[in-house]
């Protein structure tokens, strides 16, 4: 179900009245609250070793459990997407990272408990201080070059792998 479906009453004033509204989101014909359905910010570390290949940790929860993907996570409020990708990799990797430059943003849908939302990643080209250990949400992890790279890629992490590839970054 679409996150939009989800909401029936007005959070304002409790009324069965949502409607499309005129931007993303609902709009209440009682009390005439706009409710914004924005995407979800996200952070995605992209990590390189010297060898030019690239970091994916193997997912421990779902959704994609079992699958491979940046370490990343959802920026919490208060935060910016640098803060949120520290915070991310200290709790999945316990290293510290080394933001290098921002490489680009993406959407995607995410599909989180029967609902599905719409996330939007902001992608980052770092290294790290620490040696890597597997931690919270996370299995394994791993480097891969292009040639050697894991079958089951989180399906909203592999138009990272794809940019990365036609930027030819990816060894």
């Amino acid at each position: 179900m679409e996150e939009e479906y989800a909401f029936k009453y007005c959070p304002v004033c409790g009324t069965k009245s949502l409607t499309d509204g005129k931007i993303d989101g609902l709009k209440c014909t009682s009390c005439n609250f706009d409710f914004f359905l924005n995407p979800k910010p996200a952070s995605v570390g992209i990590i390189f070793n010297t060898r030019g290949e690239i970091l994916l940790t193997q997912r421990d929860i779902e959704p994609f459990k079992g699958y491979w993907d940046f370490p990343s996570g959802f920026i919490k409020k208060g935060e910016t997407a640098e803060e949120a990708l520290r915070r991310e990799l200290k709790e999945e990797l316990d290293v510290e990272p080394l933001i290098r430059e921002s490489f680009c943003s993406a959407s995607d849908d995410y599909l989180y408990k029967g609902l599905l939302y719409t996330a939007l990643d902001f992608a980052f080209i770092c290294t790290f201080k620490g040696e890597l250990r597997s931690q919270a949400e996370i299995s394994d992890f791993s480097f891969f070059s292009k040639d050697n790279l894991p079958e089951k890629i989180s399906p909203h992490h592999m138009q990272f792998i794809e940019k990365l590839l036609e930027s030819k970054r990816l060894a």
